[in-house]
């Protein structure tokens, strides 16, 4: 045993690093070979020579978890957040998704296992928007256009819960990240002025993947044509023999409007299709973190 005045090596300026530094160095002094290594009490250093403990502790903090944006899951996982969660497949029985609906019922009667797969699906939506929303929020943390207020609010947690439960009855993945997008444009500093983002959100429930998809690509052809689309709109689009029931959903969400265009000659006035300001300012959300 060494004497008390023998000098005993430096460690203060590693502890004085941080939390995560001091867990490092009780992690390396629990986890040491006591005849190579620092001894039981972390004190002293035996001949072996001493683990490099700063450069370890910083690739320890480069590889703690995600910034920010990592708010969609606590929210998710707390105890209000988890219970909704868990008595979603329940509720199915009484709305949403038909074929969800059919399984509910049964369900409530007697089939633990189809409630067992209801369960596995919701945990994998809620898991996959968590993971998209969080992509999207780290992209706005690093412009720099990240409303930290906005994370921290009741009206933003409550998006996040309604989000979650839309994502609850999709089968289509692209459908959840219209959902995210949403969750992380509302974060923006960037976003539209007096947004209700619970309302853009709860008008692109009704909708299917595909719809979402027509809609953003007549967006796009009316924003590609923008000297012409605003004055004279679109010509019906040709989406096959549905394109009446996808046109008359599109309008239901205020996402295109149609308009009579007179026009001169023997056809007579023509109807367009007109981008709405509800859409626009969807668009403009997305395009935050696209």
């Amino acid at each position: 045993m060494k004497s008390a005045s023998a000098p005993l090596p430096s460690v203060t300026r590693h502890l004085e690093s941080g939390p995560h530094e001091r867990g490092s160095l009780q992690t390396l002094n629990a986890s040491s070979d006591p005849s190579g290594g620092f001894s039981s009490t972390g004190a002293e250093c035996t001949a072996a020579p001493c683990p490099h403990i700063e450069r370890t502790t910083t690739a320890e903090l480069q590889a703690v978890g995600r910034r920010k944006s990592s708010i969609i899951t606590r929210i998710l996982n707390t105890a209000a957040g988890a219970g909704a969660m868990a008595a979603l497949p329940y509720s199915m029985a009484a709305a949403g998704d038909p074929n969800l609906t059919v399984a509910g019922m049964a369900v409530t009667v007697v089939n633990a296992a189809l409630l067992a797969h209801i369960s596995g699906r919701i945990e994998a939506n809620r898991e996959e928007l968590s993971r998209r929303s969080e992509d999207r929020l780290d992209r706005l943390e690093d412009k720099g256009r990240l409303d930290e207020e906005v994370l921290e609010s009741q009206e933003f947690h409550a998006l996040v819960f309604q989000a979650a439960l839309a994502s609850a009855q999709e089968s289509d993945a692209e459908k959840i990240d219209w959902y995210a997008a949403i969750l992380a444009g509302a974060a923006s500093t960037e976003r539209p002025p007096e947004l209700n983002a619970r309302a853009l959100l709860s008008s692109m429930t009704f909708l299917t993947a595909e719809e979402m998809r027509l809609a953003r690509r007549f967006y796009e052809d009316a924003d590609s044509d923008a000297g012409w689309s605003v004055v004279d709109g679109l010509k019906q689009p040709l989406w096959g023999p549905n394109t009446g029931l996808f046109l008359r959903r599109l309008e239901n969400a205020d996402l295109i409007s149609p308009r009579l265009i007179s026009a001169m000659g023997p056809s007579g006035p023509t109807s367009s299709y007109f981008v709405t300001a509800t859409f626009q300012r969807l668009m403009a959300l997305v395009r935050e973190t696209d």
